[in-house]
Parts: C-alpha cells; sequence; structure tokens
C-alpha cells in the first residue's frame, strides 16, 4: 500500500502548522480509547481548479457524529468546511484527499471524556487514482 505523502500544511483550530507539528499525546482520549470522528473527502482536479465533493454533507455528517459522541467543537460547521478548502489552497494541491477531525485531547485520567479538549483538524494530502497491483501467483 502506498505511504501518505505528505503535505506541508495542517489546519487545527483556526491554525496552520506545519505537517511534522501536528502531534497528539499518547495519553489522549483519542488514543486510548478512540474518541475521535473523521470524514475523509476528496478533492478533483477540475479545469476551473479544485472542486471539493460534496464538501457540505461530508461537514453535516462530520457535525451529526460529534454530537452523538458529545464532543461539541469550537468550530461551526462553516467554519471547518472553510478550513478544508483553506488548506488545499495553502498547500496548493489540485487533486487530493481531505481528513477533517475531531477528537478528544489529553486531559481526562478515564473514559469519562468531559475533562479531555476537544480538537479540531484538517489534513489534507495528494491523492491519485492507483491501480491495483498486478495479481500474482
Amino acid at each position: 500500500m502506498p505511504r501518505i505523502v505528505e503535505a506541508d500544511w495542517i489546519w487545527k483550530d483556526g491554525e496552520f502548522i506545519p505537517w511534522a507539528d501536528a502531534k497528539v499525546h499518547v495519553l489522549s482520549l483519542a488514543v486510548q480509547f478512540g474518541s475521535s470522528v473523521f470524514e475523509g473527502i476528496r478533492c478533483y482536479e477540475t479545469g476551473e481548479g479544485p472542486a471539493v465533493f460534496r464538501l457540505d454533507d461530508h461537514i453535516r455528517r462530520l457535525f451529526d457524529s460529534c454530537r452523538i459522541y458529545r464532543m461539541v467543537p469550537d468550530h461551526a460547521p462553516d467554519a471547518v468546511a472553510r478550513a478544508c478548502t483553506a488548506v488545499v489552497e495553502r498547500n496548493e494541491l489540485n487533486a487530493c484527499y481531505i481528513r477533517p477531525m475531531v477528537l478528544r485531547g489529553y486531559g481526562a485520567a478515564g473514559m469519562l471524556p468531559f475533562d479531555s479538549p476537544i480538537e479540531t483538524w484538517v489534513s489534507c494530502f495528494p491523492w491519485t487514482r492507483r491501480r491495483p497491483p498486478p495479481f500474482s501467483r
């Protein structure tokens, strides 16, 4: 399976940070208990520039998942949608995969999550159509 091709920037809670600086603590609830939600969104190259596929639907589903997990992001859905397009533009990509995520960070010592901060991240990386490997015996 091909590795992720790193972009330069990731959006975290309203700021762009360098890709290499995007870190989550090992004791965050997201790592310990899987307390996170995400969407996988394609962005296609078109003659008029990058086009994000069904962005509003993806963001609505992301926030529906947040509600189910009782996570209220500090950013409104339209701000996260703008972050999705901004991270594509900032990384100067035409075709890519966008991954908005909302997670519970480092804070609570157990499964009761309410003392853990809610973090919102949006990353993207180049994505091209890949052919499956040839069949061999």
